[in-house]
């Protein structure tokens, strides 16, 4: 079998090669720019403007530099506006700056009443060097290239997104005994950038872009951001709510890094279980080894072809033919588990409390693990199928699933849990306006009340086809998925029957 290893081996590398997705764009939805305007003889003019993001539904963060001229013209007696002009759309927001600290952290804290924005999420946990990020902004120098005047400057538009390298972070206080803290990366700044996050991989927020080098000052490129340890005691300090995670950032990459060990894993398993098979019953193991040859001929053919498709160069033809692998691989598992004729009960029961552990090896984990995740999978036990507008739960046998939708991040949430294998899934869609609006009106249509637990008093057919028509909005891949195997407590014993 080395030769069926050394297959495996190489189709993980034609996965790894995939390209890896916008891992940051979530936070675009909640970058804006920061404008400010004044009224003046020639008319309304854009006195300058920077970028920002959401905190909160209505607190934007920015530099305090990018709001100072506004506090100015209003302590002159000018009249003046402070704008927020979001991403994706709509027109500009009223602002008013809500904190300020220009001499401190260069911070502040802007407004928009009623109006709301998603939020971003903040790091909270320990940063070194060297770590990949991104940067999200709206630099001036862009805006020149493009031709865009001041219309387009109160125009609504996509933040640029730029990929950086942090080389260093000071924490303010100690060890480094400074006032202020930095977060230096290797990206060139420009006015217009001022403001906006730096962000790890996942997209959630790193630090806050100040400044820059200058052309000519050094013979490299340097920015300069606050640091989110800075940017956290400032919000806490002023009354403001935030969201912020300490668990570490697991990239799609390292993702499919994981998923690639899990299944070798998995495959020397199923070796060692076929190794046992054979010694068991040679006669009903020659019949599944003909099968399992078929499904390794069907796994070489595609391994060739995916060969062939990474020396022509191309990527993504090798990595449709190792998708095909995959599910020649599957088939190999099918025939094998063949074997097992007998249904296995369930490990979670209808009712009652389970312990729930996380998989970090299978999830990828962008905002946090609270433990309202795993009280999500304990109500999924009680088996209810309703709908109320924004939440939705359907049955499938022994899989449970939970649709909720939250209008204050415009996501989407799928939950699921398995009772014959006690596995919860947790998958999480920050979305765009529209598909977020028609997911909406998807659940809205569902009746208040459509089954209850054990099937009766409604419709569960109509939760199953609300459940499949909001998730066929739903992209691909979600921002975030967070797996737990439960199992039943001492008070909660499995059940006895498959269904």
């Amino acid at each position: 079998m080395r030769w069926f290893k050394q297959i495996l081996a190489f189709l993980s590398l034609s996965v790894i090669a995939i390209p890896a997705l916008a891992e940051t764009d979530h936070l675009k939805r909640s970058v804006v720019r920061v404008v400010t305007l004044a009224q003046t003889a020639d008319g309304v003019v854009v006195v300058g403007h920077g970028t920002g993001f959401a905190v909160s539904p209505s607190d934007i963060v920015t530099n305090a530099h990018v709001v100072e001229d506004y506090l100015q013209l209003k302590a002159q007696g000018t009249p003046a506006a402070l704008w927020v002009i979001p991403a994706r759309g709509g027109k500009p927001l009223d602002a008013s700056v809500k904190a300020f600290d220009r001499d401190g952290n260069d911070l502040a804290v802007v407004n928009i009443g009623e109006a709301t924005i998603p939020r971003a999420t903040l790091y909270g946990g320990s940063i070194s060097g060297d770590l990949e990020a991104a940067a999200l902004g709206y630099p001036g120098n862009v805006d020149r290239a493009r031709s865009v005047g001041a219309d387009g400057t109160v125009s609504p538009s996509a933040p640029e997104v730029r990929r950086a390298q942090i080389t260093s972070v000071r924490d303010s206080g100690a060890p480094w005994n400074v006032d202020k803290g930095v977060l230096v990366h290797d990206l060139a700044t420009a006015p217009g950038d001022s403001g906006g996050p730096i962000s790890d991989l996942c997209g959630r927020v790193l630090g806050v872009n100040e400044s820059g080098t200058k052309t000519g000052e050094s013979g490299a490129n340097f920015g300069f951001a606050i640091t989110g340890a800075d940017l956290r005691a400032f919000l806490g300090a002023n009354g403001i709510q935030y969201a912020s995670t300490m668990q570490p950032c697991l990239s799609d990459r390292q993702a499919t890094e994981r998923q690639v060990d899990a299944m070798f894993a998995a495959t020397n398993a199923a070796m060692a279980k076929l190794r046992d098979a054979e010694a068991a019953d040679k006669a009903a193991e020659s019949i599944r080894r003909g099968k399992t040859i078929l499904c390794a001929l069907a796994l070489l053919v595609v391994a060739a072809l995916a060969a062939w498709r990474w020396r022509k160069d191309d990527r993504r033809g090798a990595a449709i033919f190792g998708a095909f692998a995959v599910a020649a691989l599957a088939g190999i598992v099918i025939v094998q588990r063949s074997q097992t004729s007998a249904a296995a009960p369930n490990v979670l029961a209808d009712t009652g409390d389970a312990t729930c552990a996380l998989d970090d090896q299978a999830s990828r984990i962008v905002f946090d693990t609270d433990d309202n995740n795993r009280k999500t999978a304990i109500s999924l036990l009680a088996g209810q199928c309703y709908g109320s507008g924004r939440k939705l739960f359907a049955r499938n046998g022994a899989v449970l699933t939970n649709v909720n939708i939250d209008t204050a991040d415009e996501s989407v949430s799928v939950s699921s849990i398995d009772k014959a294998s006690g596995r919860f899934e947790y998958r999480n869609y920050l979305l765009e306006s529209e598909p977020f609006a028609a997911a909406k009106a998807a659940l809205e249509k569902t009746p208040a009340q459509v089954c209850d637990a054990s099937g009766k008093g409604g419709d569960p057919a109509l939760a199953a086809r609300r459940v499949s028509e909001v998730t066929a909005l739903l992209p691909k891949t979600p921002t975030e998925t967070i797996i737990w195997n439960c199992k039943p407590d001492s008070k909660n014993p499995p059940a006895k029957s498959g269904a």
